[in-house]
């Protein structure tokens, strides 16, 4: 049995012209600003949240979808990420336990979230 991630955060929170202006002005850099807070904060959701917040001007809502995210995968994905966070076998724990979830919270096209 599947045991999804539920992000104790409202959902629809990234879909606004503040944080939609985030993701294109981080477009490059986005994932790299999230890796890095997962990685400074041990997967502390409460500190990632703060510190995706910090480093790539998203609203306190849409940042804690992202917390949430790296929260999730520190429990269900740490084997698969830990030394490799692109990877397909990352990538696909994150598909299985985390995506759904965190699909909800954001609320953007995948268009909109930077790669």
């Amino acid at each position: 049995m599947v045991m999804a991630c539920l992000f104790a955060v409202s959902m629809a929170q990234c879909n606004n012209t503040e944080d939609i202006a985030a993701f294109k002005a981080h477009w490059t850099d986005f994932r790299q600003l999230v890796t890095d807070c997962g990685t400074k904060c041990f997967a502390r959701i409460a500190c990632a949240t703060a510190c995706t917040k910090r480093s790539v001007g998203l609203s306190q809502g849409c940042a804690a979808c992202f917390g949430s995210d790296i929260g999730c995968m520190a429990d269900h994905c740490m084997a698969q990420c830990t030394a490799a966070p692109t990877s397909q076998k990352c990538m696909d724990c994150h598909a299985k336990y985390c995506e759904v979830s965190f699909k909800q919270c954001v609320a953007v096209p995948d268009s909109v979230l930077p790669p």
